[in-house]
């Protein structure tokens, strides 16, 4: 089974598209801030194709118990199905990192033997202690991860299956990531991916997931005296607290079996 690196912090940033209903396409760019356990933030830009509508940026955030969202310069809490797909995000973040799941909110159950892709995949039922599960599927030959699927909720308060296949692993300071991704919604491909940075931090600078206005040290607390919280999405603002973060050189070698 492959081992991920004891950091507990990453930023991404990836390249993609998503396939809309009527045939419509949206090109997008994501920029994702986590912090293991509970703290996660996702801008993205989102340029429809076949439109002259302008790019839409949203920003989701979620920061211990609060959560809040941007719309260019519209800012609102989450409904509950964004407040869901996003804890779903996180959870898939936290499961991913793999040596969380020897954590006991975790029970582990083995899943038969696929063939994904022309390869034959082992597969592993992380069940979480709140009913969460999320089904790992990794590579017998390399031990990579190569598969994901958890249910995300959709705006008719339905859980549809999302599938998340991976590719094209390369290193970052010795840390293995998947640079190339597929993602299925109940079996139909609905968005396509790669990954064009990474890094890996041992802690993130809190500063990042404050809500705007807030002095330094007050970060999520403030959340609960606000119905209309955002958090910043300029980068440039985001590079001072990255280079204050020293990044986490932890080299682990994929396990064969």
């Amino acid at each position: 089974m492959e081992r991920l690196s004891q950091a507990t912090a990453w930023r991404s940033v990836q390249e993609g598209v998503l396939h809309l209903p009527l045939d419509i396409t949206s090109k997008y760019t994501l920029e994702v801030f986590y912090q293991h356990p509970d703290y996660l933030l996702e801008k993205q830009v989102m340029n429809v194709l076949r439109s002259s509508r302008q790019p839409i940026s949203e920003t989701f955030v979620l920061a211990g118990e609060h959560a809040w969202k941007q719309v260019g310069n519209e800012t609102r809490g989450l409904s509950q199905t964004e407040l869901g797909q996003v804890k779903g995000a996180l959870k898939l973040a936290n499961a991913m990192r793999l040596v969380t799941l020897i954590e006991p909110n975790y029970e582990l159950q083995a899943l038969p033997t696929e063939i994904i892709e022309g390869r034959l995949a082992d597969g592993v039922l992380a069940k979480e202690k709140d009913g969460t599960e999320i089904a790992l599927y990794f590579e017998q030959r390399s031990g990579k991860l190569i598969k994901t699927i958890h249910a995300s909720p959709t705006p008719t308060g339905r859980q549809e299956k999302l599938e998340i296949l991976y590719s094209n692993f390369l290193p970052t300071n010795g840390i293995l990531c998947a640079r190339s991704f597929v993602g299925k919604l109940n079996g139909k491909v609905y968005s396509e991916a790669k990954i064009t940075e990474v890094a890996y931090f041992d802690k993130l600078d809190p500063a990042i997931f404050n809500i705007p206005g807030s002095s330094k040290g007050e970060g999520r607390n403030s959340a609960s005296n606000s119905s209309a919280m955002i958090c910043p999405v300029d980068g440039a603002r985001f590079s001072p607290y990255l280079k204050e973060c020293p990044q986490h050189h932890v080299a682990l070698e994929p396990e064969r079996r």
